[in-house]
C-alpha cells in the first residue's frame, strides 16, 4: 500500500495491531499553531492482556459468578467411566476453545466450574486421546448449578431443578375469521415442537401444556384473549397474537401485568420496543424488506415500479413505507401506490391503474392468505405479464397452490425455507411432511421454532417466572434453532438470516444469481445526534472527499463505493443496533466506525462474531483490536502514544509534579489516564492528584480548584472533545496561571478557536497535524479546505485515511468477501 497523510505503517501480528516508526506530534497552540514533531520514535507491542469480551450476549454482563455443572456420560443408558469431559464456549466463527475440564468416575459423573459468562456451550468426551461423543448448543449461565446427561450420539440434555411438572404456556391465535386457516397452519408448529420438547429431558421432565385462546382475527378478540390467560388462567408466558395489529393493542396489557409476551409471525417495527417482556421471533419489516429489495433490484434491476398495500392494517403500512423508502435509497422510482380494505375481493381498478403506468416490477403489502392471494391470481388475470416481477413477503406453499400458474416468478421475501440447512430443518420438515401430508409453510415453522426458543428459556432460567424468563429471553444468542443462529436484540425483536425465494415450477426455490456489482457498500457508524454530534459533519466531509477521490481512480478497477452511514447517537445501544442493522439488514463486509472507544467496545464484538470486518479511525482505547482477527483501527492507541509523548514533554518542560484530570465513565480517557500516569511515573514525576468528572458536567470549578491549591507544574486532561474544551477555558478563568502547562490529546483548531485566549500555551498530543509533511498531506489539505472552507483536524485526516487503507485493502483482495479484506487489512505495510 502507498504511505499516507498520517505518517505510520499498520500490519497485524498474531492477531495484535501493531504500529511502527510512530510520528507523534505534539502540538503547542499559538496564534497559528507551532509543532514539536518528535518522529522516528520505534514503540513495541504492548504485554498488557486482551479484552475478554468476545463471546458476551447481546446484553449488558452481569458480575461474573462461576457455574457448576453435573455432567453425566452416557452410551446406550449404561454410564461411561474415565472420560475427559471437556466444555468450550461456542462463539460464531471462532475453534471451540475447551478451557474446563474433569474426569467421570464410575458413575459416568463429572463435576466441572466454568468461569465464563452467559452463553451457549460445546462440550466432548474422549477416552484415552480418542474422542467418543460431542455436544452443542448448550445453555449454561454465570450461578447456574445445573445436572447435564451427556449420551454418546444424542443431544444433550439438561436435568433441572424447581419446574412444575406442568408448564401452562397461553396461545393466542385466529381460529376463526379472516385468518383462520393462517391460525391453524400456526397450532400444527406449536403442537409438534410441544410434543418434541415433552419427549426429551430438556425441562427436567416437566411439561408444557396450552391453553389456546380464538381472538377472532381482530384486535378486540386479542386484548380478551390476553385478558383472560393474565387474569383468569394466571399463565406467565403468552405466545401469540398473529398479526401486527392485534399485537400493538395486546402488548401493552401483558407488559402491564409483567407477562411475557411473543408473537412469531407480527413484523411492524417497534412492537417489543414498547417494554422488556415482550419479544418476537419473526424478522421484522425493516430487517426482512431491505435486504430483499437490494438483493432483486440488484439481481432484475427494475428501475421504476408499483406498490399496493392493504390499508389499515399496521405491518402492511408499515412494510409498503419501508419497501418505498429502501427503493428510493437504491434510485428506484415508485410511479403509483394503490391501497385495499380488509375483506376486499375485487381488486380489478387497482391492477388496472398499476397495470397502465407500466411498471417493471410491483411489491405488495398485505396479510396473507386472503387478499394477497387473490392480487397475485388477479394480477395475471388483467393482463399484466410475468416480465413485471410481483414481489412480497411470506408466500405459503397453500396460496401457490391455489394460485397454479399465477403464482410462477413471485417472489418472496422470508424468514424461513424448506431447504434451508439451518439446525434440525431436514428433520423438522420430513416429520411434518409425514404427519401432515404437505410440507410445512414458513408459519408453521415459525411457531415451531418459537416453542423451542421458549422452551430454551424455561429451561435456562430453571424457572416459570415470568421475570426469570424474561431474563433468560434477552440473554438467547446464537441459538441453533431451524431458522438459524438466533438471537434476540435489545428491543427484544429477533435476529437472524433473511431468504428471498422464487417460485419455479410451482415450488419456492432460493432465488440467486451473480450479477457483477458495481458498488462496493460500507457501513458507517457516526455519532449524528447525540454528546459527540458535533463532530460528526466534519468527520463525515472526510469520509466523503476520500470516496469521491477513490470513485475517480482506477484504484478499484471502475468500481465504485458507497456508503450506508448510520447514527450511533453517541451511545452503546445505538452502536450495537446500527452495526447489527447493517450486518443482518443490509449485508455489508465492512464497517468504519464507530469514533468512540465506549461505543467501538460494544460494537467490535458483534463484527467478530459475524466475522466482519469492523475499522475505528478514532478509537484510541487500549485492547480493542485485540477482540478479534476482523477488527482494526487506525488510529494510534494511548499505550503506544502516551509514553513517548510524556517523554518528550517532560524532557522538553521538566515539570516534576502534575495533576491530572480524567472523564471516568469514558473508555478512552480511562485508558488514556492510566497510560499518562504510568508514563509519568516512569520517567521519575510525581502524580499530586487525580480527578474526575462526568460526560455532560459543565462545571469543573471544584475539581480545578483543588489543582489550583496544589500548584503543580502541569495538568494531564483525558477527556472527549466537548468536555476538554470546557475544562480547558475554566482552568484559566479559575486563575490557574499559563506557566503551569495544560496537556491534553487531539486539540482541534475549532477548539482552540472557541477557547480563545485559555488555549494559548496549550500542547496537544496527536497522530496528524495540517503541517506535516507526509506523503499526500498537502494535497489533502488544499482538496479539503477548498471544498468544505476549513481545515480538516485529525478526527478528518483519520476518517479520509481509513478510506484509502481499506479501498488499498478491497484492491489487494481482490474482493469484497470480509475474510479476503481481513486478509488483505492484516498485511497492509508501508
Amino acid at each position: 500500500m502507498g504511505k499516507t497523510i498520517l505518517g505510520f505503517s499498520l500490519y497485524r501480528f498474531q492477531e495484535t495491531t501493531m504500529l511502527q516508526n510512530i510520528r507523534v506530534i505534539i502540538a503547542i497552540a499559538l496564534a497559528a499553531g507551532i509543532i514539536w514533531n518528535c518522529g522516528g520514535d520505534r514503540v513495541t507491542q504492548s504485554e498488557i492482556g486482551t479484552d475478554e469480551q468476545i463471546g458476551r450476549p447481546l446484553s449488558k454482563l452481569a458480575a461474573q459468578q462461576n457455574a457448576v455443572v453435573i455432567a453425566t456420560v452416557q452410551q446406550n443408558d449404561a454410564p461411561v467411566s474415565g472420560a475427559k469431559v471437556e466444555f468450550a464456549r461456542s462463539i460464531a466463527g471462532q475453534k471451540p476453545d475447551y478451557q474446563w475440564s474433569n474426569t467421570t468416575d464410575e458413575n459416568g459423573q463429572t463435576r466441572i466450574e466454568i468461569t465464563a459468562g452467559n452463553g451457549y456451550y460445546q462440550a466432548r468426551a474422549s477416552q484415552d486421546g480418542i474422542e467418543i461423543g460431542s455436544w452443542s448448543s448448550i445453555p449454561i449461565n454465570e450461578g447456574d448449578k445445573v445436572r447435564l446427561n451427556l449420551p454418546i450420539g444424542e443431544k444433550a440434555q439438561l436435568t433441572l431443578e424447581g419446574l412444575p411438572a406442568e408448564i401452562t404456556i397461553g396461545i393466542v391465535l385466529p381460529l376463526t375469521g379472516q385468518l383462520g386457516a393462517g391460525g391453524q397452519l400456526l397450532i400444527a408448529g406449536f403442537d409438534l415442537a410441544r410434543e418434541e420438547i415433552n419427549r426429551s429431558s430438556l425441562l427436567g421432565g416437566a411439561k408444557i401444556n396450552f391453553i389456546m385462546e380464538d381472538n377472532r382475527s381482530t384486535p378486540e378478540g386479542s386484548v380478551e384473549a390476553y385478558n383472560k390467560l393474565i387474569h383468569r388462567d394466571g399463565v406467565s408466558v403468552i405466545i401469540g397474537p398473529f398479526t401486527s395489529s392485534d399485537a400493538k393493542e395486546a402488548f401493552p396489557i401483558a407488559q402491564q401485568n409483567e407477562v411475557v409476551a411473543i408473537s412469531p409471525t407480527s413484523a411492524s417495527p417497534g412492537l417489543s420496543a414498547m417494554g422488556d417482556f415482550l419479544f418476537r421471533t419473526s424478522l421484522t419489516v425493516n430487517w426482512l424488506i431491505p435486504g430483499g429489495v437490494r438483493t432483486t433490484h440488484e439481481q432484475l434491476g427494475y428501475q421504476k415500479v408499483a406498490t399496493i398495500f392493504q390499508a389499515g392494517d399496521v405491518f402492511a403500512q408499515n412494510s409498503d413505507a419501508i419497501i418505498k423508502e429502501t427503493l428510493l435509497q437504491n434510485g428506484v422510482e415508485v410511479l403509483i401506490t394503490e391501497s385495499f380494505q380488509v375483506g376486499q375481493t375485487d381488486f380489478s381498478d387497482q391492477l388496472t391503474r398499476i397495470k397502465e403506468s407500466n411498471p417493471d416490477a410491483i411489491f405488495l403489502s398485505a396479510l396473507p392468505i386472503t387478499e394477497a392471494n387473490d392480487i397475485l391470481i388477479q394480477t395475471r388475470q388483467i393482463g399484466i405479464p410475468p416480465e413485471v416481477h410481483f414481489i412480497t413477503q411470506t408466500l405459503t406453499p397453500g396460496e401457490i397452490e391455489r394460485a397454479g400458474a399465477a403464482a410462477e416468478g413471485a417472489i418472496s421475501f422470508t424468514a424461513w425455507t424448506s431447504t434451508a440447512d439451518t439446525p434440525g430443518n431436514r428433520a423438522f420438515v420430513e416429520n411434518y411432511t409425514m404427519r401432515a401430508g404437505v410440507e410445512p409453510s414458513a408459519f408453521t415453522a415459525q411457531s415451531y421454532a418459537t416453542v423451542h426458543i421458549l422452551a430454551n428459556a424455561i429451561a435456562n432460567a430453571q424457572s416459570v417466572d415470568s421475570r426469570a424468563i424474561r431474563d433468560a429471553l434477552a440473554k438467547t444468542r446464537d441459538l441453533d434453532t431451524i431458522l438459524g443462529k438466533f438471537s434476540f436484540d435489545a428491543n427484544g425483536d429477533g435476529i437472524y438470516t433473511p431468504i428471498v425465494l422464487i417460485v419455479r415450477n410451482g415450488k419456492l426455490e432460493v432465488f440467486s444469481s451473480s450479477p457483477q456489482k458495481k458498488e462496493i457498500p460500507l457501513g458507517i457508524v457516526l455519532p449524528l445526534t447525540g454528546h459527540l454530534a458535533t463532530l460528526s459533519p466534519a468527520i463525515k466531509n472526510g469520509l466523503e472527499l476520500a470516496r469521491e477521490e477513490i470513485n475517480q481512480s482506477p484504484l478499484l478497477g471502475g468500481k465504485r463505493i458507497e456508503f450506508i452511514i448510520e447514527d450511533n447517537e453517541t451511545t452503546s445501544a445505538g452502536t450495537i443496533a446500527a452495526y447489527n442493522k447493517l450486518i443482518h439488514r443490509d449485508g455489508v463486509s465492512v464497517i468504519i466506525g464507530p469514533f468512540a472507544s465506549t461505543t467501538t467496545r460494544e460494537a467490535f464484538p458483534i463484527a467478530q462474531q459475524n466475522r466482519i470486518v469492523a475499522i475505528s479511525p478514532t478509537a484510541a482505547a487500549h485492547g480493542l483490536s485485540e477482540i478479534g482477527d476482523f477488527v482494526f483501527r487506525t488510529i494510534i492507541t494511548v499505550d503506544r502514544f502516551v509514553p513517548v509523548s510524556v517523554k518528550t514533554t517532560h524532557e522538553k518542560l521538566g515539570y516534576q509534579r502534575v495533576a491530572a484530570i480524567y472523564q471516568s465513565d469514558d473508555v478512552f480517557s480511562q485508558s488514556n489516564h492510566q497510560a499518562i500516569t504510568d508514563a509519568l511515573q516512569q520517567n521519575g514525576v510525581e502524580v499530586i492528584i487525580s480527578e474526575t468528572f462526568q460526560t455532560g458536567d459543565t462545571d469543573f470549578s471544584e475539581q480545578l480548584t483543588r489543582i489550583k491549591e496544589l500548584n503543580p507544574d502541569a495538568i494531564f486532561l483525558s477527556a472527549l472533545p466537548v468536555e476538554k474544551e470546557a475544562v480547558l477555558i475554566q482552568t484559566r478563568q479559575i486563575g490557574i496561571p499559563a506557566e503551569i502547562h495544560f496537556i491534553t490529546v487531539s486539540l482541534t483548531t475549532g477548539n482552540v478557536q472557541r477557547a480563545g485566549d485559555a488555549a494559548e500555551g496549550a500542547i496537544s498530543i496527536t497522530s496528524w497535524s495540517s503541517m506535516s509533511d507526509t506523503p499526500g498531506n498537502r494535497a489533502f489539505v488544499e482538496n479539503y479546505m477548498t471544498k468544505y472552507h476549513s481545515e480538516p483536524d485529525e478526527f478528518v485526516a483519520q476518517a479520509y485515511t481509513t478510506v484509502y487503507i481499506l479501498a488499498h485493502a478491497i484492491a489487494a483482495a481482490p474482493s469484497t468477501d470480509s475474510e479476503a479484506i481481513r486478509d488483505a487489512m492484516a498485511h497492509i505495510t508501508n
